[in-house]
């Protein structure tokens, strides 16, 4: 077995998909012919190693160094679509913390059968909830997904804050705090 070396701070520590992405990419290398057994990560020594069957020839050794050198784990899209995951995950986890999904199917039945009825003003009433729950959608999600989506490199991609603590900042003290026993009380 014959193990190819490289030093790789790029790499991120610990991304098994990384690893396999990296493992497609050699195995799909016309240039390279031999067996690939194994790919390895040192984080500790931040280097990526290859190990093949038998020795590479010349023209498999220079196409290896070039798949390295222009190797990207993940490509600024990927990035862009974890990360606006992320900001998903974020006003998910805000709006779960108010109004947990249960309560949201809940709210949901008790406006239809409000509008069904004609009780307008429990309809209101519970319309400011939903409205709430849509203006974070637009107040956080959009504006920070709308910056990553707008970013051209992953630097700026990846300079683009957002936190929970960032979430709640902007968007407490906007909570309408309506109650399920509120709206039921509301009898027109």
């Amino acid at each position: 077995m014959a193990s190819y070396g490289y030093d790789w701070t790029e790499f991120p520590a610990g991304e098994t998909l990384c690893c396999e992405k990296l493992t497609a990419r050699v195995e799909a290398e016309p240039a390279i012919v031999k067996t690939l057994e194994s790919v390895t990560v040192d984080d500790g020594s931040e280097t990526v190693s290859f190990a093949f069957d038998e020795d590479l020839e010349g023209g498999e050794v220079t196409a290896l160094d070039s798949l390295v050198a222009g190797f990207e784990c993940e490509t600024l899209a990927e990035m862009q679509a974890r990360l606006i995951g992320e900001v998903d995950g974020i006003t998910s986890g805000y709006l779960q913390d108010h109004y947990p999904s249960h309560d949201l199917d809940l709210w949901n039945a008790l406006l239809t059968d409000a509008v069904a009825s004609g009780l307008t003003n429990r309809a209101a009433y519970i319309g400011t909830l939903l409205a709430w729950a849509m203006s974070i959608s637009t107040a956080y999600y959009a504006s920070k997904a709308q910056a990553i989506a707008a970013t051209s490199t992953k630097a700026e991609a990846e300079a683009v804050s957002f936190s929970y603590a960032d979430c709640a900042s902007q968007l407490d003290g906007t909570d309408p705090a309506v109650t399920i026993a509120a709206a039921l009380a509301i009898e027109d």
